[in-house]
């Protein structure tokens, strides 16, 4: 994920505080009828992370979102991904600078792409794949995933004194992430050879000398698990080790997708397909199993194992996980940072203090000089 590239987008109810009464009602009916906009002033309605609500920013009228409905898993097969499967309630727009294909709901205007800032973005029609069935709402909102910032960027031992008091970030953009999460039936046989060492005496005299030796078992059984919610990242922003430092997503709470979701955010298209995800899954899962299968046994080393399994009863989840992203500039270095929109966690750049990882050196020598003078009975 480059952090460095904030994410932004721009919308047309960013100018509806300026209009009349009159004026957002007329220009409330000229927005496609499946869009948000709020029924007392006509201004366009948002997700409020907060109370979980669609939230008029202008008069601060409320609208219900429908009753949550945990997203059931879908049956997966080597066709699943075939065809177009529309979304509704939204548009792409395809960046001609980075190649990001974002998704929108229906009354945004994008005039930059929301990943590389770059302007040349274009509206696109059917792009081939699936449609989300999942979506993990936002839980924390912009003041909370802004506090998080400040006092993840406190915590940075080496970051200069400076930068934890005057860095100020760029406007969050809140964004959905492509993610799938696979569930199987695995069914294994195993075999393999495990080793624990001993130690013996041999020799005599000045030759005499303690020897570890390794005594070997012949292992084999069957081995059942039931794998569900293996996430795997599908987006070309994130990688599954920057998903893991973000501590991760309880994809399990997910919900059936509503564009409603959206509202005030933009998602990317996943750009690792779906049998792409499946692959790194039977990776997660087989290590997995691997590790199960010698928790069974007390060893010290493994010689080999193998694994002959099957996968039954295989499911997929598309779903979309929230992020918080922006920037910040400290002697003009731009430095990007991302905030797990259900937790808090953060993960980002920093600038460095060569004068604070110079002390923090000679400190660690001293030390490490003390304890060795106490080792050799100096004091």
């Amino acid at each position: 994920m480059d952090l460095n590239r904030p994410f932004t987008v721009k919308e047309i109810g960013d100018t509806s505080k300026d209009l009349s009464d009159a004026e957002r009602v007329k220009k409330a009916s000229k927005i496609d009828s499946d869009s948000l906009h709020c029924p007392s002033c006509g201004s366009i309605l948002r997700y409020d992370p907060c109370c979980g609500k669609l939230v008029c920013e202008h008069c601060g009228s409320r609208r219900d979102m429908p009753r949550a409905v945990p997203v059931m898993p879908r049956v997966y097969d080597e066709d699943t991904e075939q065809g177009f499967v529309a979304w509704g309630g939204v548009k792409s727009i395809k960046c001609g600078g980075c190649g990001a294909t974002s998704v929108l709901k229906d009354y945004h205007t994008s005039l930059i792409c929301p990943f590389c800032g770059a302007t040349e973005v274009v509206s696109i029609d059917d792009v081939p794949g699936l449609k989300p069935n999942g979506i993990l709402p936002f839980r924390i909102g912009a003041k909370q995933a802004h506090h998080s910032f400040i006092k993840w960027l406190r915590n940075k031992i080496f970051a200069p004194h400076k930068v934890k008091k005057e860095a100020k970030h760029g406007e969050l953009t809140g964004i959905y992430l492509p993610t799938f999460a696979f569930g199987a039936h695995y069914k294994a046989t195993y075999e393999g050879r495990i080793g624990k060492h001993y130690t013996v005496t041999v020799g005599s005299g000045k030759n005499r000398r303690t020897e570890i030796r390794t005594r070997w078992f012949y292992i084999s059984g069957d081995f059942y698990a039931d794998y569900n919610d293996v996430h795997i990242e599908a987006s070309s922003y994130l990688t599954q080790r920057d998903m893991v430092n973000l501590g991760g997503y309880d994809v399990a709470n997910a919900v059936e997708y509503d564009d409603d979701y959206l509202a005030g955010f933009v998602s990317e298209r996943y750009t690792e397909s779906l049998d792409g995800s499946w692959k790194e899954a039977k990776e997660i899962m087989d290590s997995n199993a691997r590790a199960s299968i010698l928790s069974r046994y007390t060893y010290d080393c493994c010689d080999y194992l193998d694994v002959s399994r099957t996968l039954s009863d295989r499911s997929y989840k598309y779903v979309l996980v929230p992020m918080w992203s922006a920037s910040y500039k400290y002697k003009d270095k731009i430095y990007g940072f991302a905030v797990n929109g259900r937790n808090g966690r953060v993960k980002g750049k920093f600038p460095v203090s060569g004068f604070r990882v110079f002390v923090a050196a000679l400190l660690g020598a001293a030390l490490i000089a003390v304890l060795a003078c106490l080792m050799l009975g100096v004091f």
